[in-house]
């Protein structure tokens, strides 16, 4: 979860507040504007994806000094070339406010904007300007920013540094570092030399919402919040369900090792009802439910083997099966939270947040898998 003082957790809690959506708007590590109003927000976030954080928002500005703001040129305020939003959620209640920053997002587009306008003393003044906004986050940089040629580690001693030259992002190192395993050639994908090198590591590489290039792990932790149903709780809703989209009792590896050999490795389920066969070798009532997996990093078979069987604990459980649920709208809730939810029954089960979705909605969606 996000940090905040214990007063505003306290108020977020007890669920009974107002609040509103605020940025600041960066361009080139300079704040060239505070404390801007923002509507019609969405934000989604989504584990799955490589760019986690994407949704659009609306600026009004009123200048000081009657002009208009809209874009012409590169360079200019709010120009989808450069321009970021430090967005903002502004929690209150009685007396107390306090400010939680919620993402750090580039503008990738203005579809739209305009300008309300009046005569005044006979010249026609902007009253006004309407900036609509689509935003993504920092990770789209490195997703564009595909590499010029084949390219290879610039050192092997530490992953984190090899991370920092790659984004060119500030890091928070939040996992202890490691060596990188061997020089390879990255391919076209900045983002996915990314992804290989957080595996290295245990975790998924995410961008903050102050802006710097951190990693949560990939293991579990302990629950960071508890979520119940009814009158006292902040649980509105719960759609549970069962899925096989997305459990499998198999993981294969495959990739090249020093010698550029092949590097082959599995892991698979042997018993119980996601079995991949019977204990005569016919067909099981799961059949084989095979999924792949790959890592330039991963240089031998005993790594490889590491690999799936990291793979299999996770992959084979209904943890792979997403709930939505709707709780009371909580700026503190983060993508990789472990929480406990409690239901209407008093039916308890640890779950992990893969997605989210806000807007100006007292309530928000929660995609979670359970543990």
């Amino acid at each position: 979860m996000r940090t905040a003082s214990d007063n505003c957790r306290q108020v977020l809690a007890q669920g009974s507040f107002s609040f509103w959506y605020e940025a600041d708007l960066w361009y080139d590590n300079t704040r060239r504007a505070a404390l801007l109003p923002i509507d019609d927000i969405q934000l989604s976030e989504d584990d799955s994806r490589g760019v986690k954080a994407n949704g659009g928002c609306t600026i009004v500005w009123q200048d000081d000094f009657a002009r208009s703001i809209m874009p012409n040129a590169i360079g200019d305020l709010f120009s989808p070339f450069g321009s970021e939003l430090a967005i903002y959620a502004v929690v209150s209640a009685g007396s107390f406010q306090e400010r939680v920053p919620l993402a750090w997002m580039q503008i990738v587009d203005v579809p739209a904007m305009r300008d309300s306008t009046m005569f005044f003393k006979g010249t026609r003044i902007t009253t006004g300007t309407v900036l609509e906004l689509k935003l993504q986050d920092r990770f789209v940089q490195i997703q564009a920013d595909e590499f010029d040629v084949p390219s290879s580690p610039s050192q092997l001693a530490s992953v984190w540094t090899e991370i920092g030259a790659l984004t060119g992002m500030k890091l928070v190192r939040s996992l202890p570092d490691a060596p990188i395993t061997r020089s390879v050639v990255y391919q076209n994908d900045r983002l996915q030399a990314l992804l290989d090198l957080a595996d290295l590591l245990g975790g998924v590489p995410y961008a903050a919402s102050d802006g710097t290039l951190t990693m949560r792990p990939k293991a579990w932790t302990s629950p960071v919040d508890t979520l119940r149903a009814g009158d006292d709780g902040t649980l509105v809703d719960i759609q549970k369900g069962m899925s096989a989209d997305t459990v499998y009792n198999k993981v294969t590896f495959r990739g090249q090792g020093n010698a550029q050999d092949q590097v082959l490795a599995f892991s698979e389920i042997t018993e119980g009802p996601l079995r991949v066969r019977n204990p005569d070798g016919t067909r099981s009532p799961a059949h084989r439910r095979p999924t792949f997996r790959s890592n330039q990093f991963v240089t031998t078979s005993a790594q490889a083997k590491a690999y799936t069987e990291s793979e299999l604990a996770r992959v084979s459980t209904l943890s792979a099966v997403k709930w939505p649920i709707e709780e009371v709208w909580n700026p503190l809730r983060e993508l990789g939270d472990v929480i406990t939810i409690v239901d209407e029954q008093d039916n308890s089960v640890t779950a992990r947040v893969v997605g989210i979705e806000r807007s100006q909605k007292p309530t928000q969606r929660v995609t979670v898998v359970r543990g």
